[in-house]
């Protein structure tokens, strides 16, 4: 089965012409300050120690279930 990539293109094509500037030139075009970009307050490795206790918590806890009924 073919994809219709056509489609795909004329939506960018779309998007381009109906949103030509980024965030930072929006906000210049405007004059206002409140629409400067603002900096990511995100730290990866604070995002891997989430992961990886939500991927502890989601696999331990069925287990935990299954040994607190069974018994």
């Amino acid at each position: 089965m073919r994809q219709d990539v056509c489609r795909f293109r004329m939506n960018l094509n779309y998007i381009s012409a109906m949103f030509p500037y980024n965030d930072d030139e929006n906000a210049w075009i405007s004059g206002s300050l409140l629409h400067k970009k603002m900096p990511l307050k995100h730290n990866l490795a604070y995002s891997l120690i989430f992961a990886l206790f939500a991927a502890l918590l989601s696999a331990t806890v069925p287990a935990l279930i299954y040994y607190f009924i069974s018994n």
